[in-house]
């Protein structure tokens, strides 16, 4: 304790002495400079990571729903022809809402990531493995095994695809804000 109020009064009495030493503006400008540069680059890793992570686990959870679609028990649905054509016209109406909603949502990113490519390729890729199990599920409901569930996956296969497509815009307007305002701070 006695050490410690020996070098306050030292301080307090030497104060105008260390006060004396000012860095030059060059270096503030220097050490602000490094500080920028590992300020975008620390968020770009960031969004990139959100963006790998959103990827594995929508990937994750296709394959995990797929393989619980195949390990069910089998059983038998016998459908009369009423309950088939009512499931068809509701298919058939599904169907049409996600094909347009997919059109409008793959619009508005093509537009929002004219200035990441990279999202968007990568972004084209996962959708056409989507597309490519899409074709297989079509496959299998012109095979009239389990219709039910196969409309269910093909439903769900939609859903996948505009989940995608919200999170790679969402990542995208984040970048977009954090660079507006990286701008605004500099």
């Amino acid at each position: 304790m006695e050490n410690t109020d020996k070098l306050d009064e030292f301080i307090n009495l030497n104060k105008e002495q260390f006060d004396s030493f000012e860095p030059s503006a060059k270096l503030w400008q220097k050490i602000q400079s490094k500080q920028t540069v590992k300020l975008s680059r620390h968020k770009w890793n960031r969004t990139f990571m959100k963006i790998a992570a959103a990827v594995v686990f929508l990937f994750g959870t296709y394959i995990t729903i797929n393989n619980s679609i195949k390990n069910k028990d089998e059983y038998t649905v016998i459908n009369t022809d009423s309950t088939t054509n009512i499931q068809i016209a509701e298919f058939t109406e599904a169907q049409l809402y996600y094909s347009s909603e997919l059109k409008n949502k793959m619009n508005s990113l093509k537009e929002n990531a004219k200035n990441y490519p990279e999202i968007l390729n990568e972004t084209y890729s996962e959708l056409n493995a989507l597309d490519n199990e899409y074709k297989t599920l079509q496959k299998d409901l012109q095979d009239g095994v389990k219709n039910t569930e196969v409309v269910s996956a093909m439903i769900q296969n939609y859903k996948y695809k505009l989940e995608i497509i919200d999170k790679i815009n969402e990542v995208i307007n984040e970048q977009k804000a954090q660079k507006t305002s990286l701008h605004h701070e500099i």
